[in-house]
């Protein structure tokens, strides 16, 4: 009865934004702490509290972020530092005009990248749960930025299907059991549409240099709704090779790498251990990805390889 009691209290303490605040500095000022211990600290504090939103300061970007304090992404972004390897891959984009985000959450790559290009840049987002897309709408506001169009749709490779998708801590995806870690609490139907429908039958765009795709799992599925409108662009790819996920949506990392060299991309950048790994062929690359993990690779069309080649004359004489 007394351990019941400790943890009630315990969590009505937890629920004190302020003492929150004040375990969350001090946890994150720990130096006998791993990084790793760290979040897992700060994320189980949270999961604990009510939920609510947090407004942080990105002292890097210089605006004011607002967040779930139970969405992992965010506080992981936030506390911890979440861009590493974002200034590296813009380096690719030469003056972009167009930016498509496919699945932006509460915009945490979304804010950054419109920060970090120029203000003429826009970038177009899909976000289709109401929850997220809500904090994300704010984030932009409230920080006056211009040149993010937001959407509504559920990005996949059929127009006009109504799909179930299931929110956890930190996302929001159409296949359910998605983690045991993260299991959903919420869910919503939304309505799917294809990039090749959007911007042939609703927004109409001259250039298009970055598909940004995060659809834990669904991202085959929007590459196969997107084919005519990357075979005409060749935009570079960011993508997510989640295996587990992948197998749920009947695809697999092998599915979605085939599919990328028959679209004619034939390089690759692997984030991995907070380092870019660059690979040329879709077999090199599959040897590198595990099913059982998610890596962030940027796809490169065989047409731009000059722009690697330069990036590569550029890292050899920076060493």
């Amino acid at each position: 009865m007394s351990r019941k009691i400790i943890k009630q209290v315990g969590i009505f303490l937890i629920s004190i934004k302020l003492l929150r605040v004040i375990l969350r500095k001090i946890t994150g000022s720990a130096t006998f702490l791993s990084q790793k211990t760290k979040q897992k600290v700060i994320e189980k504090l949270e999961s604990l509290a009510p939920e609510e939103i947090i407004k942080f300061y990105l002292k890097d970007l210089g605006i004011e972020f607002y967040y779930p304090n139970k969405s992992i992404i965010g506080l992981r972004a936030c506390e911890f530092g979440y861009w590493n390897y974002y200034n590296t891959l813009l380096k690719f984009l030469s003056n972009p005009r167009t930016i498509v985000e496919v699945g932006s959450n509460i915009g945490i790559d979304t804010i950054f990248m419109s920060k970090k290009l120029k203000p003429k840049n826009k970038i177009i987002a899909f976000e289709p749960c109401i929850y997220y897309r809500i904090i994300l709408k704010k984030n932009i506001a409230k920080n006056d930025i211009r040149n993010i169009k937001v959407y509504p749709y559920f990005v996949s490779s059929e127009n006009n299907k109504k799909i179930k998708i299931y929110e956890n801590l930190s996302s929001a995806s159409a296949i359910q059991e998605l983690s045991e870690f993260f299991p959903p609490y919420r869910s919503e139907i939304c309505n799917t549409i294809t990039l090749d429908y959007f911007f042939t039958k609703k927004h109409q765009i001259n250039s298009l240099d970055l598909i940004k795709i995060d659809t834990d799992g669904w991202d085959q599925h929007v590459i196969e709704g997107s084919k005519k409108i990357i075979s005409r662009f060749h935009p570079f790819l960011l993508i997510e090779f989640s295996g587990y996920a992948l197998k749920k949506a009947s695809f697999s990392n092998f599915t979605l790498a085939r599919l990328l060299n028959k679209l004619g991309y034939r390089f690759f950048i692997l984030m991995k251990d907070k380092k870019l790994n660059i690979i040329t062929g879709y077999k090199a690359l599959l040897r590198l990805l595990d099913i059982n993990t998610t890596s962030d690779v940027f796809a490169i069309h065989e047409s731009k390889e000059f722009i690697l080649n330069n990036y590569k004359r550029g890292q050899k004489k920076t060493i």
